[in-house]
């Protein structure tokens, strides 16, 4: 038995029921200022697996970077880098991982192909984040060369994990090619 409301040009009926608390280690975080935009007007088609995709729109360089992005994805901790002891990219993720070895030890809890959703509406991956109970590190490997709009992507993702993780954030670009460590401020 609902209501009408001619005024609001509105029909009632009941109301929804409290939502339920979540159950288990969730984690609720609130930040402080996030923006909402039609979805419409963000939704991209993302490639997830780019390497088996014809070679006729990547060339091989880049398809030898998405691999290489790929497998640094699968390794959170130094000695996890055994398992592709077999694979062609084996020496070039090996020195990826000696070059931020001070980010591959287990003193760190690591995640990677972390999904963020920035304050402009842009749904992005953020590469690896490292976190310790005083501090974090977010990481983002590129192939090619640096360029400025690299800086600012990072800037963004900094910003919004400082909110969440609520404690100092650093980051850092990797450049693949040359095995280049950028460090990006706020």
């Amino acid at each position: 038995e609902g209501l009408w409301d001619e005024e609001k040009s509105q029909f009632r009926i009941g109301s929804l029921p409290q939502p339920k608390a979540a159950v288990g280690g969730g984690e609720e975080i609130a930040l402080k200022d996030y923006f909402s935009h039609n979805w419409r007007t963000k939704v991209h088609l993302q490639m997830k697996d780019a390497v088996a995709q014809s070679e006729k729109y990547f060339n091989e360089k880049a398809l030898l970077g998405i691999e290489l992005h790929d497998m640094l994805s699968k390794i959170r901790y130094a000695d996890e880098l055994n398992q592709f002891q077999e694979h062609e990219l084996f020496e070039e993720a090996a020195k990826t991982t000696q070059t931020l070895a001070d980010y591959f030890t287990k003193e760190w809890q690591v995640q990677t192909e972390v999904p963020i959703l920035l304050p402009t509406g842009d749904f992005k991956r953020i590469d690896r984040i490292n976190t310790k109970a005083d501090r974090g590190a977010l990481i983002d490997y590129k192939t090619g060369s640096p360029r400025n709009s690299d800086q600012r992507q990072m800037q963004g993702y900094m910003s919004v994990i400082q909110q969440i993780k609520e404690r100092p954030v650093e980051g850092l670009l990797l450049y693949l090619e040359n095995q280049e460590i950028v460090k990006v401020e706020i």
